[in-house]
């Protein structure tokens, strides 16, 4: 999983995390579930009904490994429901554009708690389907009787279970908003979680972020190995689409406030379980930044992601200058850390 150039274990994020976030992945899933519908429909249909009496297990597990395949099309809503509230958007700036930031997931947990639903697909068609009159040909002339196509037994189910799927993303979305709410505070107040979470079609916005308090700044700011940002960088530009929203100024401006700063050692725990939260160590001072004896402080050097119009991610340090390949180079080789404000 790691970029060509550079072969080193990253461990960035997990297989579930690249196969959900992907477009490409996502996008041709779903076609071969879209094209295998009709005969998994008839399949599901007619075991339903048959293990109505019996109530085998194996069956209704069968069952719902079969209809449990369209969590599929949450994501494929989810990122499509992102792109389109960034086109219909008028904001210029990452961070900006709130309903983008409302179709993600914060873990692969709730792509499948939003899947739940799809195990009640087949009861849910057969309800819709419960007032019928069977036709048979000993009774009826059934030459001159036809059924229309969106009347059929399959296609007038569909638009209720797609109404179903859609309210219970949402559902679900709310519930990890309301849930994870600190969390989503300080990943959005982070550049790299606000790349995930406004600035592409990615949907899963936990990458296991270390979150550090940097004295003075008051941003969230995060420790990151600079192998796993290579990583996520060439994941981000080859997997999803990017939507070319730059980092506000301010933003710059704020790191500049958290670059000096005396050193400390404390640690103290996390406003939830999903990161903890801790002073940056002397360690990390060292790495990224230098000793000022006029003051007495240690100098940390902070950096921040942000999209060109065109796409392109790039590393900036507070002064807006981009970080060069060759110093990037240099980082990955000693598995150095970064400070991503």
């Amino acid at each position: 999983m790691s970029p060509a150039v550079y072969r080193y274990p990253s461990r960035a994020f997990s297989f579930s995390y690249l196969c959900f976030n992907s477009d490409i992945f996502v996008g041709l899933y779903l076609i071969a579930v879209l094209l295998d519908e009709k005969s998994s429909s008839i399949f599901s249909r007619v075991m339903y009904f048959w293990n109505k009496g019996s109530g085998n297990s194996f069956v209704v597990l069968r069952l719902w490994s079969i209809n449990l395949r369209l969590l599929w099309f949450n994501c494929f809503v989810a990122k499509f429901m992102k792109w389109v509230a960034n086109a219909l958007g008028t904001t210029r700036h990452n961070g900006r554009n709130q309903f983008v930031g409302f179709f993600n997931f914060s873990s692969v947990t709730y792509i499948y708690i939003a899947s739940a639903l799809l195990t009640q697909r087949d009861n849910f068609t057969d309800f819709g389907n419960s007032d019928n009159t069977v036709v048979s040909s000993k009774m009826y002339l059934l030459d001159g009787i036809s059924v229309d196509l969106f009347d059929s037994w399959f296609l007038r189910a569909y638009g209720g279970v797609a109404f179903a799927l859609i309210l219970n993303l949402l559902v679900v979305l709310c519930l990890d908003r309301v849930v994870n709410r600190i969390w989503w505070q300080h990943v959005a107040e982070n550049s790299l979680g606000r790349q995930l979470m406004y600035n592409s079609t990615a949907i899963i916005s936990d990458l296991g972020y270390n979150f550090v308090d940097v004295p003075h700044y008051g941003g969230a700011a995060i420790s990151i190995p600079a192998r796993a940002l290579c990583t996520i960088q060439w994941f981000l530009t080859c997997y999803t689409m990017k939507f070319g929203l730059p980092e506000h100024r301010h933003k710059f401006e704020a790191m500049t406030k958290g670059s000096k700063a005396k050193p400390r050692q404390s640690f103290t725990q996390g406003l939830t379980k999903r990161y903890t939260v801790h002073n940056v160590p002397e360690r990390i001072a060292e790495e990224n930044g230098d000793f000022d004896d006029d003051h007495n402080v240690i100098t940390h050097e902070m950096y921040i992601l942000s999209q060109d119009n065109e796409g392109n991610i790039s590393l900036y340090n507070a002064q807006h200058h981009e970080i060069q390949a060759l110093s990037l180079e240099v980082k990955i080789l000693a598995d150095a850390q970064y400070t991503v404000a």
